[in-house]
């Protein structure tokens, strides 16, 4: 949706309006999203902020309570991501992508959608260093820093390996010198995969981290 059209793809039909048609467009998916027996394997939702609120809102306002929803991502206000997740029917969703700060999202996150899908992820970019912590207790994340010091870097692993849900952790570093990363760690720098395991306190199990050109990869 933008401020001047939307497009709804239905399986292989396309339906497409512009503000040049005497047709709602609101109208015409509000009826589709209303049908009784309709499931979604995958909504994808981005709002721009370009569009006016009124506007936002009306969208939202057609999509029904309870609706069927299986695959989702997000990209909208904290406000608004809480009112779609939490109008979905529960126990359907399998998997979710939300866009936002974890702080902000909070109520998302408390959500019975949410914690009940079988896979979740955070992403957030612009995140400050000091808001890093924040992220600790999610299962999947994917943030984007300024830059990331060797200190933050084990903070980092010694509070993911503490949370027995971490799955997986994306950290791109805007200012990111691999070489001297690894050399603070005491691996060899000069090999195309730089690989470290992480020990998990109380087990036998490990982070794999990987550091890459432009930051980290680190999964259990």
């Amino acid at each position: 949706y933008t401020p001047s059209s939307l497009v709804l793809c239905a399986r292989e039909k396309k339906f497409f309006y512009d503000h040049h048609d005497k047709i709602d467009p609101f109208d015409r998916i509000t009826k589709a999203f209303r049908h009784p027996k309709l499931q979604l394997g995958a909504l994808i939702l981005e709002l721009s902020s370009q569009v006016p609120l009124e506007k936002r809102e009306k969208l939202l306002n057609c999509l029904p309570p309870s609706l069927h929803v299986k695959i989702a991502l997000i990209d909208a206000s904290p406000d608004e991501t809480f009112k779609v997740v939490s109008s979905w029917k529960q126990e359907a969703l399998e998997r979710i992508a939300v866009k936002g700060c974890p702080v902000k999202l909070a109520n998302v996150l408390e959500t019975e959608q949410f914690k009940q899908a079988k896979y979740t992820n955070v992403a957030c970019e612009k995140v400050r260093t000091k808001d890093i912590p924040n992220f600790y207790n999610l299962r999947n994340f994917h943030i984007q820093v300024t830059s990331l010091t060797l200190n933050q870097f084990r903070n980092l692993c010694d509070n993911l390996a503490k949370n027995p849900a971490f799955e997986l952790c994306r950290l791109k570093a805007t200012i990111f010198r691999r070489s001297e990363f690894a050399a603070g760690l005491g691996l060899a720098h000069d090999q195309e995969n730089i690989l470290q395991r992480h020990p998990i306190p109380g087990s036998t199990g490990y982070l794999e981290i990987e550091i890459k050109n432009d930051g980290l990869l680190i999964k259990r």
